[in-house]
């Protein structure tokens, strides 16, 4: 029996294992790979790349030296791996120079074919093999590697780094008495990366065997720093030549080992030093002073400049600035171990530090945050510091790819989430077609997602819009700065900004540099200004799928889809729901080939009914700093009616008047629609309030009156202006009044308690009063039935309260549509398109609604006169606008309306309908 073969390959101290014969290791150097000089040709790799000359980085002879100008043919594996994981979903080659580039998957695989077959490397795979990869790998990366495999795909499994080194700890420490937060730690410190991996730990039992397994979370924030970097900056240490001499710096990188080995904290070969070294001075001897050993933690975190420039006419995508905590990369590591610590709460049942970098010996930087006790074997509640000949990652790939054949456990892992957007009842909504969530690792995860999407009639084509899962690192817009100063202060500063035309030229701009807070100030202005996204690192895409033919109607289609971890892109088929549809054919949807879009530029939402309105509140401490709430708050119980209805009054007047905001130079409420405010102080004077005109209601309340005083009108119309925050008192005595109204009184009273009962009531039953009382009075037909303050409470109720429009009749809805078009085609008979008609507008708004249960009210597909009536006054009135020059932005708001009329509307659109309403 052929045992399955565990691959660690990312360029240093290479491995093959298997779980018979163990490790087979490579020398502590820096693997290559050389690219032909045609697309044909074949790369060269292992000991064949290093005993080539090509870019070697020496004098002579000319096809040795390595320049900024021209590409390399000589390719650093680690780094090859870096540039793989940080293209994402980006195709990524490399270029070597007269028109051959050639993908670094390709170039990988040839790498690992040559460990797995050195003799025979350009041959298919005759066994399978695991192949380790780094935890940021996504599946664009993992399928890129899969298909450079070719005929031996199948032969190949993946598996996250980490996890190999999880597994092979857990298969000999098997820790017991596991609880729910329990958790393990992987360090890996690699040349293509570092990596501080924690796992939840899970218990099995399969085949009469106990298993422990690890549970892996998907990376929350991108790579850290590789390795090769860590390399890159210790150069300038041994030599400052390094930092100028191209090929002097490219032989310390890929030739000699002492850099690596002083990473690792191996002791050099002092029999193979010096070493000659090639430099543009000539001759001379490479032997770095022994202090180099003491400063390899001191070494500065940051891009090479140097490595930078020999690189960028190589690859197809710039080397990615990999962010990470600290100055130094001693501060690196140990806040890292530091925050992947704190990322769990319950106890450290065991670690691991591993990698090709790792060193043998406990690092001062491990030392001060990791307390286990280390020892050169896996054991619970242990540090695993395994031995120079043992490496845990490709023994636990080998692991994997055994117990896989087996059928028995693995791992936990946890799926990209990846979503299809697709509309319901006009609004757009994110379809998860792989749920990010827990599965085996290397089963297949499938799933069946039905009447979600549809093929037009007369279409053979679907518009798709696809999204990846966003990690918390993603690319976002600069939020603009907060300024302490005043507007007139700010406004030219910002004018200037806009005037220089970039962030380059607002950063050279002299002018600010004797004012710190200014100059920081229009640099992030300039920065939120001048930002655009990059749409390599989007996660949305767009696309089209092509089907076999046209349906003549619509054609439901089942979305089909299967994904395996850490094994490239999910498969995705659309499936006709009958097999007569589209000739009975399946199609796959490739998303890689879709192109990449900001999320500005996604479809906005076709809606059927608006959102629903909300009072923007001020975050101003000193809103609620007014006298007239000071001087109320204080009146004394026994203040006669008269002084305390002033009071009231002017209370009222101070909470409703809006506060300026600083910086859109917009006035905002002091208190919205629930009631509250957006200062902490401010709910609590809101609650004093409330409160104090609770205590006072009792001299103004009556029980069982019809007959309502002007002192007690007044008291309940000023106090519902508290919204929802109004006293129980007061709107319970709004709605006796209501259930005992006489019929046929409907005087100035009626008509303020409605408006007042559109601020305070909101529970179901209380909008089923109100609605009921406005229903009676307009369907007797007698004086004026259906007032305009009484349809602007009405539209109010429906815009701010989520639920009211369930409280209508299919009789009240109908009535109150016919009424609100007579009210708008009177002002288009006037030739009006002022206040009135938008109120009008706003209450159909409000009424559009009622489709969430009754998709039919005001069909367009099958028009009822109503419906034709407010769709011919509505255009009528976007005439009158043209004709009578108003803004353009009015015509086009009267044109939105009509858009919701035809289930086309926007989001916003209310907001601005509510304002020309007078709301």
């Amino acid at each position: 029996m052929n045992h399955i073969q565990g691959i660690s390959a990312f360029g240093l101290k290479d491995c093959v294992a298997t779980m018979d014969k163990g490790c087979t290791t490579n020398d502590f150097y820096l693997a290559d790979a050389v690219l032909p000089q045609s697309a044909l040709g074949h790369i060269r790799i292992g000991d064949d790349a290093e005993e080539e000359r090509i870019h070697s980085g020496l004098r002579w002879p000319p096809e040795a030296r390595v320049t900024p100008e021209a590409p390399l043919r000589r390719v650093p594996i680690p780094v090859a791996w870096s540039l793989l994981v940080d293209a994402g979903d980006r195709p990524v080659r490399w270029n070597a120079g007269k028109g051959v580039s050639i993908p670094l998957a390709t170039i990988l695989t040839a790498h690992i074919k040559g460990l797995v077959a050195p003799n025979n490397a350009s041959s298919p795979l005759s066994e399978e093999i695991v192949v380790a990869i780094p935890d940021h790998l996504d599946e664009f990366g993992q399928e890129a590697l899969l298909q450079a495999f070719g005929r031996s795909r199948n032969q190949v499994q993946l598996l996250w780094r980490p996890v190999a080194a999880a597994m092979a700890w857990l298969d000999l420490a098997r820790p017991a008495d596991l609880t729910d937060d329990d958790f393990m730690l992987v360090i890996y410190m690699g040349p293509d990366g570092m990596e501080f991996t924690t796992f939840g730990l899970k218990e099995e039992v399969c085949k009469g065997q106990r298993f422990v397994l690890p549970v892996r979370n998907r990376p929350l924030h991108g790579p850290l720093p590789a390795g090769w970097e860590w390399a890159c900056a210790l150069s300038a240490k041994a030599d400052s030549i390094c930092q100028e001499d191209y090929g002097a710096f490219w032989q310390t990188f890929t030739n000699f080992p002492e850099l690596w080995e002083t990473i690792a904290g191996i002791d050099w070969d002092v029999h193979h030093l010096p070493q000659p070294w090639s430099t543009a001075e000539g001759w001379r001897s490479w032997n770095p002073d022994q202090s180099l050993q003491e400063q390899v933690y001191d070494c500065a975190l940051g891009q090479s400049e140097i490595l930078l420039k020999l690189l960028r006419k190589s690859c197809s995508i710039p080397l990615t600035n990999r962010k990470g905590h600290g100055r130094t990369w001693n501060e690196l590591l140990g806040k890292e171990l530091k925050t992947a610590l704190l990322r769990q709460k319950g106890k450290l049942r065991g670690a691991v530090l591993c990698g090709p970098l790792a060193p043998p010996q406990i690092p001062h930087w491990l030392n001060q945050e990791l307390t286990l006790p280390p020892g050169p074997t896996p054991k619970p509640d242990k540090l695993w510091i395994p031995s120079t000949c043992n490496d845990p990652v490709a023994v636990g790939a080998s692991l994997f790819g055994e117990r896989l054949a087996a059928h028995l456990p693995t791992y936990l892992d946890t799926l990209p989430g990846l979503a299809l957007l697709t509309q319901k009842q006009g609004d757009l909504e994110w379809v998860d077609i792989v749920k990010s969530s827990e599965c085996p690792g290397g089963r297949p995860y499938t799933d069946s997602i039905g009447n979600r999407f549809f093929l037009p009639e007369n279409s053979s084509s679907m518009n798709i819009h696809f999204k990846k899962e966003i990690r918390l690192d993603n690319e976002k817009k600069p939020k603009k700065p907060v300024s302490k100063f005043r507007n007139e202060f700010i406004r030219p500063i910002e004018d200037k900004v806009r005037g220089l035309g970039s962030v380059d030229a607002v950063f050279a701009h002299k002018a600010w540099d004797l004012h710190p807070e200014l100059r920081d100030y229009a640099r992030n202005y300039a920065k939120c200004l001048y930002w655009k996204p990059d749409l390599s690192k989007s996660p949305f895409r767009q696309g089209s799928v092509e089907f076999p033919a046209a349906p003549v109607k619509n054609v439901h289609l089942t979305v089909n889809v299967e994904m395996r971890p850490a094994s490239g892109l999910a498969r995705v088929q659309f499936v006709p729901e009958k097999e007569a549809a589209l000739m009975g054919r399946p199609v796959t949807f490739d998303y890689s080939r879709m192109a990449p879009i900001a999320e500005g530029d996604l479809p906005e939402p076709q809606l059927r009914w608006p959102e629903l309105l909300h009072i923007e509140t001020t975050t101003d401490t000193g809103a609620f700093n007014d006298t007239h709430i000071t001087n109320f708050l204080q009146l004394p119980d026994t203040v006669n009616d008269a002084t305390f209805i002033d009071n009231l009054d002017a209370m009222k007047v101070a909470v409703c008047t809006g506060v300026l905001a600083p910086h859109s130079g917009v006035f905002l409420k002091k208190i919205d629609e629930k009631g509250e405010t957006n200062v902490l102080q401010g709910n609590a004077i809101i609650s004093k309030i409330a409160a104090r005109i609770e205590r006072q209601s009792k001299r103004f309340l009556e029980k069982n009156r019809t007959w309502v005083s002007q002192n007690t009108r007044i008291f309940l119309i000023r106090s519902s202006w508290l919204w929802a925050a109004t006293p129980q008192r007061v709107i319970g005595y709004i709605e006796h009044y209501f259930l005992n109204h006489e019929q046929n009184r409907y005087d100035r009273t009626w008509n303020y308690l409605v408006e007042s009962s559109s601020r305070c009531f909101t529970t179901d039953s209380q909008f089923k009063i109100i609605f009921q009382q406005v229903y009676n009075r307009s369907v007797q037909d007698q004086g004026n039935p259906f007032p305009l303050p009484v349809m602007r409470s009405l539209a109010r109720i429906l815009t701010y309260r989520e639920t009211a429009w369930q409280a209508l009749n299919n009789a009240m809805v109908t009535h109150f549509a016919n009424r609100t078009a007579q009210i708008i085609c009177a002002e288009i008979q006037q030739n009006k398109v002022e206040q009135i008609f938008f109120q009008g507008a706003l209450f159909i708004l409000g009424l559009l609604r009622v489709r969430m249960a009754e998709p039919s009210f005001l069909d367009p597909d099958e028009p009822s006169d109503t419906f034709k009536r407010i769709e011919h006054c509505l255009s009528e009135g976007m005439e009158i606008a043209r004709t009578q020059g108003k803004p353009t932005k009015t015509v086009n708001l009267i044109e939105q309306i009509v858009n919701f009329m035809y289930s086309k509307g926007c989001k916003g659109i209310i907001s601005q309908v509510a304002a020309q309403a007078g709301e």
